[in-house]
């Protein structure tokens, strides 16, 4: 039932964001725009997939589509995600807290609860 979440998710980003994924990532995978028909060759191992039938079920890969891979080990992916951070930093692709001068949000109209 989690594909739903990650489809939104996906879904609400721009086509040039980065999605880095876990072992789950054939879903996460198509959401970003890999084509359905190399999902599935690639999950036969066919050289039609996406990574030329060497990535498997959890390691689908898709640089034309900014999806950095699935990972079969827990935090395996974390160092790409943080590589992929720091590029769009870098080539100041992204607004860091350090440029909110103030609140982000509206302020509350309710008073504060009483105490």
């Amino acid at each position: 039932g989690q594909e739903a979440v990650s489809t939104g998710v996906i879904r609400a980003m721009r086509s040039d964001d980065y999605v880095c994924s876990t072992y789950r990532d054939h879903v996460h995978a198509i959401s970003k725009g890999v084509p359905a028909r190399e999902v599935m060759a690639e999950l036969f191992g066919k050289k039609t997939g996406c990574c030329r039938g060497q990535g498997g079920s959890m390691h689908i890969f898709s640089a034309k589509n900014n999806f950095l891979g699935g990972y079969a080990f827990i935090g395996e992916g974390i160092p790409v995600a943080l590589g992929a951070a720091f590029r769009s930093k870098y080539f100041k692709e992204v607004l860091g807290d350090e440029k909110a001068r103030g609140p982000t949000l509206p302020p509350n109209p309710l008073p504060p609860p009483s105490t």
